[in-house]
């Protein structure tokens, strides 16, 4: 995959040369353009990209901070709520807390900044050019791609475990190793051989799995590190498994299109209902639920025909049954507001050419979806026949908002 839009990579490239660099690494990075390891960043890999992302995002803060007022007044400016936000939201909340405590936002903007320069060179240093042998005591591991903390010590893990198929672990818990690849690899086959066609996008869109052990958290991505995965491997069952990996490979699969073009109008109104987070949601919110939970439905369906479902024990096949129907009732719930956003101008054209088919299949499906409900268990059913309560009183309230 060509994860790099040439003309902005350009731009990025054009502000080194242009001295748009802090004091405290200018050095370094101006020697680097001199030489031949800058065509590190050449390379299409998503870690090269993931750290073009970080860098296009240091440039973007400093603009806004140079551009920040050093007038103080009683209430924030534009800017300055800008810069709050940004650094609250990020890692580098607790030292932009500390540091306008003590001085005005701008400064404390400035004093992050650096403190965010010296982690980006640090990060290409050892995960790109691979020329730092030692790590930073200031280097702050990125789980995400696979650094491990133990106690104070960060180690670097350039040397993923190969699965099957040629996806790659990136492990952090030495004790769990073997079990790991072990239900991965198992994960793997089974998805080959009953949902083929998505375990084809798998392979094209997702590299690399990370295991996190945290039970409030299912799994996550990121749209900045393309085909990184973090599952979590410790609280979920071997049906759920399934489902994270196709539900990241969907993140995955999408973000590629949002890296490259525009699909949708990112306003920032919470206007519709998500049968998923049980909240209002802004467009990007419901657009990629909508396309990420539809690989979920996809492969409860597949594996709710009859031949697939007896491979399954009792409570896996009742498993199964019941989360196709929740998804497909949910997925069904949105498509009146999906269309309504094409009515406005808020998905773009390319935007519902992605999804139309999901729509298309959705609705043949609501003819036959009775027939699964049948086989539910009575648990089950209740737990169903509760969710179309909840959606059609939004579906209500949505109408009356409507007309």
């Amino acid at each position: 995959m060509n994860f790099y839009q040439l003309t902005e990579y350009q731009k990025i490239k054009t502000k080194f040369w242009n001295g748009f660099l802090s004091d405290l690494n200018s050095d370094y990075f101006e020697a680097l353009i001199e030489s031949d390891d800058w065509v590190y960043l050449d390379h299409t890999d998503a870690i090269s990209f993931y750290w073009f992302q970080q860098y296009k995002n240091f440039f973007e803060i400093l603009e806004v901070t140079d551009e920040t007022s050093d007038e103080k007044s009683k209430n924030l400016s534009e800017n300055e709520e800008i810069l709050f936000d940004v650094w609250q939201s990020g890692p580098f909340a607790k030292d932009f807390l500390k540091f306008s405590n003590r001085s005005s936002v701008k400064e404390a903007s400035y004093k992050c900044l650096e403190l965010f320069e010296r982690q980006l060179v640090a990060f290409f240093r050892l995960h790109i050019a691979q020329d730092l042998k030692t790590v930073p005591e200031t280097y702050r591991a990125d789980f995400e791609i696979g650094d491990v903390v133990n106690g104070k010590e960060t180690k670097i893990n350039h040397n993923p475990i190969k699965l099957e198929f040629n996806f790659n672990l990136l492990n952090n818990d030495a004790k769990k190793e073997a079990q790991h690849i072990k239900r991965l690899n198992t994960a793997l086959k089974k998805l080959s051989e009953y949902v083929p066609a998505s375990f084809e996008r798998l392979k094209l869109f997702t590299s690399h799995i990370i295991p996190i052990n945290d039970r409030g958290i299912v799994s996550y991505s990121s749209q900045e590190l393309p085909g990184y995965s973090v599952i979590n491997l410790y609280h979920r069952d071997d049906m759920d498994l399934l489902d994270d990996l196709l539900h990241e490979n969907g993140h995955h699969h999408l973000n590629y299109y949002l890296n490259t073009q525009e699909l949708i109008i990112e306003e920032e109104e919470q206007a519709y209902y998500s049968p998923w987070r049980k909240s209002m949601r802004p467009v990007r919110g419901i657009y990629h639920a909508f396309f990420t939970f539809y690989w979920a439905l996809d492969l409860f369906q597949q594996l709710s025909q009859p031949k697939l479902l007896e491979k399954f024990s009792k409570p896996e096949q009742d498993k199964i049954l019941l989360r196709f129907c929740e998804e497909h009732h949910m997925l069904y719930y949105c498509i009146p507001d999906l269309v309504l956003m094409k009515a406005e101008g808020l998905i773009l054209p390319t935007g519902y050419q992605l999804i139309e088919h999901m729509m298309d299949n959705l609705k043949k499906q609501q003819v036959s979806i009775t027939q699964f409900e049948k086989k539910l268990s009575p648990k089950a059913l209740a737990k169903i026949n509760d969710l179309k309560k909840v959606l059609k009183n939004q579906h209500e309230i949505r109408s009356s908002i409507v007309n």
